[in-house]
This record gives C-alpha cells, sequence and structure tokens, in this order.
C-alpha cells in the first residue's frame, strides 16, 4: 500500500529512488557499526598486547630493580633535568628497567598505553597498572618537587613490599612552588622520617637537613652532566641569532636555565651598563613575571632568546665567551646544585657565578663574592679560555660529576640497603 502511495506522489523512478536512498542509509548504518565494533575490538586487542608487552618486562629475571615515577611531570618538558636524566642512566644498565609515568596532558602525545625511549625505558601513561603488577623489584620513585602525590602513596607502595625512592631536590618553599598545599608538607616530611624509605638529597644543605631527622637509608648525589651532550664539535652550526650577535659585540655572557625570582636581575643589569660591547644572552623558561618585572629584557645588550631544545643547548653555551650564574643568595639558592653548572663545564667555556655553596665546591668555578667583585671578575674569567691548566681542571670536574656517577651512587644505596654508617656515598664529601 505505501509503494502504491509512493507511485502516485512520485511516480515509479521517483519510487525506486527512495527505495535505494533508504536502502543505502542502512546498508551504511550496517557498515558503520560494524566498522566502529570492529576498530573498538582492534584497539582493545592492541591495548590488551600492550599491557601483556609490559608485564612480560616485569617478569624478565634479568632485571634486578623496576622503577615507577609518579606521573607530576611529562617526559618531554622543555627543560629537560634530574627525573629524565637519572631515568636514562638508570636504563643505560641491563639489570633495570624504569617506567617514568607521565600524566600525558600536554608536552607528551603517547596515543596507545607506553611510549618507547629504549629497551630499558618506558613513558607509560597507567601508573595504576605497574603498580598493581605482582613483583618484588618494584621501586617508587617520587620527588620533593611531586606536589601532586599524598603520603598515601608511599603507604601503600610500603605495603606492598616495594621499596620507596625519595629525592629531595629544592628547597621546600613558597617561591619554587607558590601556594604550598599542606598533605604535600606533610608528605615530605613523614617521607623522611619514615626509615623505611630511601632518601636522595641533591646538596650539602638539604643532606644535612635529612641527616637531622634519620639514620640511615640517605646520601647525597648532586646534579650532573652527560659530558657528551656538551662537547664542542667542529661539524656545530652556530646558530644565526648568536652568530648576529657575535658581529656586532666584543665577547658574549651566556646564562641559560629558568629566569625566576631567584636570578639576581639588578646584578645582571649592573653587568650590562658596564660592559655595554658585551653581549648578555639569556636563554631558557620564564618561570614566573620576574624577567618581565626587572625590565632587562629592554637594555641594548641584553638578548632574551627564549626556550631552546636540550640538544641544542651546547650550540649556544660553546659559542659563548663566558658562562654565569648570576643567582640570588638566599634559602633557595643556598640549597641549589644548578644542573646548568656541571654543563657549564663540560662546554669547556669559563664560569663565573655568585656565592652559591653549591658553586663553591668546585674549583674551576670562578665566585663573585658579591656584585663588586662578580664584575671585576669578568675580563679574567675569560681570560682563562687562554689557560690550558683551568680548562684541563673543568673537564676534570665535569668527568666527577657526570649523570652515570649520580646514578650509581644511588644504586648504592639501594643495594646496601641505606648503608650502616651514614654514608654519603658521593665523591665530593
Amino acid at each position: 500500500m505505501r509503494v502504491i502511495n509512493s507511485i502516485k506522489k512520485y511516480g515509479i523512478i521517483g519510487t525506486i529512488i527512495k527505495i535505494l536512498n533508504k536502502s543505502s542509509y542502512r546498508v551504511f548504518r550496517f557498515f558503520n557499526r560494524l566498522d566502529v565494533k570492529v576498530t573498538n575490538k582492534t584497539k582493545l586487542k592492541k591495548k590488551m598486547k600492550s599491557y601483556n608487552f609490559l608485564l612480560n618486562k616485569v617478569n624478565n629475571p634479568k632485571y634486578k630493580y623496576v622503577f615507577v615515577f609518579f606521573p607530576y611531570v611529562e617526559w618531554n618538558l622543555p627543560i629537560f633535568q634530574r627525573p629524565q636524566q637519572i631515568a636514562l642512566e638508570f636504563s643505560k644498565r641491563e639489570d633495570i628497567l624504569y617506567f617514568f609515568c607521565s600524566p600525558n596532558n600536554l608536552h607528551d602525545k603517547i596515543n596507545g598505553v607506553y611510549q618507547k625511549i629504549n629497551d630499558n625505558l618506558f613513558v607509560v601513561k597507567d601508573f595504576d597498572f605497574l603498580c598493581n603488577i605482582k613483583t618484588n623489584k618494584r621501586v617508587i620513585h617520587l620527588y620533593s618537587t611531586d606536589t601532586v602525590s599524598d603520603y598515601s602513596v608511599v603507604l601503600e607502595a610500603l605495603k606492598r613490599n616495594d621499596k620507596v625512592l625519595y629525592e629531595y631536590i629544592d628547597e621546600i618553599h613558597e617561591e619554587i612552588t607558590y601556594h604550598i598545599p599542606k598533605k604535600y608538607l606533610e608528605k615530605h616530611k613523614k617521607i623522611l622520617k619514615n626509615e623505611k624509605c630511601y632518601v636522595i638529597a641533591t646538596a650539602d644543605k638539604l643532606y644535612n637537613d635529612v641527616k637531622k631527622v634519620r639514620k640511615r637509608k640517605f646520601a647525597l648525589s648532586t646534579n650532573g652532566v652527560n659530558v657528551s651532550d656538551f662537547l664542542k664539535n667542529e661539524n656545530d652550526e652556530i646558530p644565526e641569532k648568536i652568530k648576529q650577535i657575535k658581529l656586532k659585540y666584543d665577547k658574549v655572557i651566556c646564562y641559560y636555565g629558568s629566569l625566576a625570582v631567584w636570578f639576581d636581575y639588578t646584578l645582571l643589569k649592573k653587568v650590562a651598563q658596564k660592559y655595554p660591547n658585551y653581549a648578555i644572552v639569556l636563554i631558557g623558561v620564564e618561570y614566573d613575571n620576574s624577567f618581565k618585572k626587572s625590565k632587562i629584557g629592554k637594555l641594548n645588550n641584553v638578548f632574551y632568546l627564549g626556550k631552546t631544545n636540550y640538544y641544542d643547548l651546547h650550540k649556544y653555551s660553546e659559542n659563548a665567551d663566558l658562562l654565569i650564574i648570576p643567582f640570588l643568595i638566599n634559602e633557595i639558592t643556598e640549597s641549589t646544585s644548578p644542573v646548568k653548572l656541571f654543563e657549564y663545564m663540560a662546554t669547556n667555556v669559563p664560569i663565573l657565578t655568585t656565592n652559591m655553596p653549591e658553586c663553591r665546591k668546585y674549583k674551576s668555578v670562578v665566585i663573585g663574592e658579591n656584585h663588586t667583585d662578580f664584575i671585576n671578575k669578568i675580563d679574567s674569567t675569560i681570560n682563562l679560555i687562554n689557560n690550558a691548566d683551568y680548562l684541563k681542571l673543568e673537564m676534570k670536574e665535569a668527568m666527577e660529576n657526570t649523570w652515570e656517577k649520580k646514578a650509581n651512587i644511588i644504586i648504592n644505596l639501594l643495594d646496601q640497603d641505606g648503608g650502616k654508617n651514614n654514608e654519603r656515598y658521593d665523591k665530593e664529601s
């Protein structure tokens, strides 16, 4: 009856077209649903395969330790620092498997369950899955800069008989973490006092803080450098921005790293004004608004070049005449072991810093005791590029502070179950 009415309304040809359209739509819907079903099934199968792969990696008998990093920062951060470097060093050992868990919300682009960095290192999205695998080799790796996790992560790990490794890498201070959550401070204090956990301090002041509240399972392991990433290479192209700056100025003074409230902008302004024929090049992340507030970027011989990939940093530092760390001396910087300090050493360019305790420990670092002293030492420090003994000392200290050595200190601590005599393990003791 519906067909007859349709013929009367649309004619025979029009009715045939209507029937074909409706049939095509139904066929399309059928195959579309089928495609979605097959796609979801394929994705699930692929996901299960990924989980099985991770499970098999954990169960591989060659691994002595399986590290699981709590996901509070991403792998591909603009600043490639200690968490990534330590993970890389651990993964170079055949008996260590490292899972760098990532929140995967901005810099990391993990489509599946994980991204492979090398055979022993994976960036993974699922922290909980890795924590629930039955194993007696797991080490939950936490950092003091993590304001995301709470103490329950530690309690759950210890309940599973996991080892807990906590790296105390920065002074706990409002200017570093802005508003410090109460649970973050409580977690920090509880971990330091809990001698079931293993604690690494990266600076003497932090180490002494730890020593006051515990008798075992702690060591000093400062920051370090992968020397090969900073060695001069004749084939390196000079970045165009630096090339143009070198054409206009007699010398290039360079700093790279965070531009934050602990940076001495007043000192740098004095340097720029004292040496108008020297270019001051700043590279890195604007950590807060302090750089803009300082207005130092408006000076003619100060150049802020923005962020640069870690593997390109040496192209800038090796084309400088002087590498500097002009930090204020305060509660934050007294506890800071600057990663860039060791990278500067490996670049084999003279180094001048302000009077920070962790910089004073090295003979190749020239210290500016105050603003006047810092400024007065600029030319004499630059001239050290012609001093073979100085350059030899600088490279020697770089080689003594590799990430490999720093990672080995941590493994030694875990192997020896914390030691019996509060050993620092670090050559710098």
